[in-house]
């Protein structure tokens, strides 16, 4: 595919990787630096790729083609592949690569957090066990670029903004790590592509689950008190993803096969069926304000967590009102236009993630607002904090230390 931005980066990846002497270990860094000189995003558009890709004959170039549809193959080697992301609704939950390399934001922009895994349990080489501890959230713009190391020292999750975001990855072709993916509060798996007993299962499980509810039911439980934890854990997953979580009496067949390690399992199960509410909602809303916001919470673990972020280069150390404004779309369905709502109100939401929580907005909205309008909007705000403290999108809010 004839991109010369794209032809600069790979003969600068070639060169620097050579006077390296191939050597796995220098790969992520210097493809990061290749990508920062070269600045992809500042000589090549998202309209630049899809036009190319679409003139381009088929076979002309010896491309290695992925797998996802939202991904676009620029260039490749026997060494190294280049491609390009277009983000639309997915959610990049956290995850790390087996292969090295790097990427870098080409528009939108994106929220993403770091984490590490403390390894406390290894069932299997694919399933394990331990604690998943978030890092600092940070926010990715066009021309920010990130290094990939294989393995657990590069464990992220994305969430992006704009609708599309657009990405450009180098990896190598040399997989030195394993690709796996992670729950909170602490569970790490593999989805072993070249597992065929696994597809299969999980392709008849998904037929019973669409055509025969109860089927699938007793078909699943009936499955839970022979199979390993693994197993047991992959077939929840789908459970949990796709469809509607599973009877109790199918999770009593795992507890009573494999004992307490399940209630761990259980525990990180559960931040399935937070990321499908999600995943959900993301579909829903476009506006990029309000994807920020969504993103904040499903990244942190704790209102800690989301005060940091907000208050990185705030002259005034606080965002509490500008957050307060994006909580207050999300929450109320007002018909009241963003220009007719009082500034007071904005402030009372983003009171409620403070330490102060529901008392200190409805004392500053009291100062603010006459009695005839305090007492509509007071009424107002304790509704909203009664059906975020319901709901586990706001969990974070309300959440003082990082557990899941």
């Amino acid at each position: 595919m004839a991109l010369a931005a794209v032809d600069r980066l790979a003969d600068q990846i070639e060169a620097r990787w050579r006077a390296e002497k191939l050597t796995p270990q220098s790969f992520a860094e210097l493809a990061a630096r290749a990508m920062r000189d070269v600045a992809l995003s500042e000589s090549l558009s998202s309209q630049e790729i899809v036009d190319a890709a679409i003139s381009s004959r088929c076979g002309s170039d010896d491309l290695r083609a992925h797998g996802s549809s939202g991904i676009i193959t620029l260039w490749s080697s026997d060494r190294f592949d280049i491609y390009a992301h277009f983000w639309v609704d997915s959610i990049g939950s956290p995850h790390q690569h087996g292969w090295a390399g790097a990427y870098q934001v080409i528009e939108g922009s994106s929220l993403q957090a770091c984490f590490d895994f403390s390894e406390l349990v290894r069932v299997s080489d694919g399933f394990r066990l331990g604690e998943l501890r978030s890092r600092p959230i940070e926010l990715l713009e066009p021309g920010d670029t990130v290094a990939i190391e294989p393995g657990p020292a590069m464990i992220h999750a994305i969430w992006h903004l704009e609708r599309p975001a657009v990405s450009v990855s180098v990896r190598s072709r040399q997989a030195s790590g394993r690709t796996m993916d992670y729950l909170r509060p602490g569970l790490a798996y593999e989805l072993d592509p070249d597992d065929v007993g696994s597809q299969m299962r999980s392709r008849g499980l998904a037929i019973l689950a669409r055509t025969d509810r109860s089927s699938y039911e007793e078909t699943l439980r009936r499955l839970m008190t022979r199979a390993d934890l693994p197993v047991a854990f992959l077939a929840l997953r789908q459970a949990y993803m796709d469809y509607e979580m599973p009877d109790e009496s199918v999770l009593d067949a795992v507890r009573a096969r494999h004992g307490e390690i399940f209630d761990r399992v259980e525990r990180s199960l559960e931040d399935l069926a937070r990321w499908r509410r999600f995943d959900h909602l993301r579909t829903e809303i476009r506006d990029p304000d309000l994807r920020w916001l969504l993103g904040l919470l499903y990244l942190a673990p704790d209102r800690a967590a989301i005060h940091r972020f907000l208050t990185v280069g705030a002259a005034d150390g606080s965002c509490d009102e500008e957050l307060g404004a994006r909580l207050r779309k999300l929450v109320v369905r007002s018909p009241l236009a963003d220009s007719e709502v009082p500034r007071a109100l904005d402030a009372a939401f983003g009171h409620l993630v403070s330490d102060g929580g529901v008392e200190r907005a409805l004392a500053e909205l009291e100062l603010a607002m006459g009695a005839a309008e305090y007492s509509r909007l007071a009424r107002l705000v304790v509704e909203a904090d009664q059906e975020m403290r319901r709901s586990v999108i706001f969990a974070p809010l309300f959440r003082t230390s990082p557990s899941f």
